[in-house]
């Protein structure tokens, strides 16, 4: 079964007054993640800049959506990488190479 990727928004930055603009969101705080439908999840976080708005095209901050905000980040990332990096993780957790395991006990 493919992996199945969402973005999450937890958060933005925002500069309260920006020439004649307010709220004016200039930083993304982001989660990438994949899911592979089977139990098995991993996640890429993040933040990511974007451009001052331009006045003619600014979106109001209270009708922003999850969509516009990708929309701004989504082309200034490596998407094919980002999502090779969760195949990667996920695979690691179906298949691991390595294990964490305690000292073991004194045999005394």
């Amino acid at each position: 079964m493919a992996n199945t990727y969402t973005w999450d928004i937890p958060a933005l930055d925002c500069r309260p007054k920006e020439g004649d603009l307010s709220t004016v969101v200039y930083n993304v705080h982001w989660r990438y993640n994949a899911d592979d439908g089977n139990g098995n999840v991993a996640t890429i976080i993040g933040t990511q800049t974007v451009e001052a708005p331009d006045p003619d095209d600014f979106k109001p901050y209270d009708d922003l959506t999850k969509e516009i905000v990708v929309s701004w980040i989504e082309p200034q990332m490596n998407m094919v990488e980002m999502k090779s990096n969760l195949d990667a993780q996920i695979a690691e957790k179906e298949n691991p190479t390595t294990e964490t395991l305690p000292l073991p006990s004194d045999s005394e």
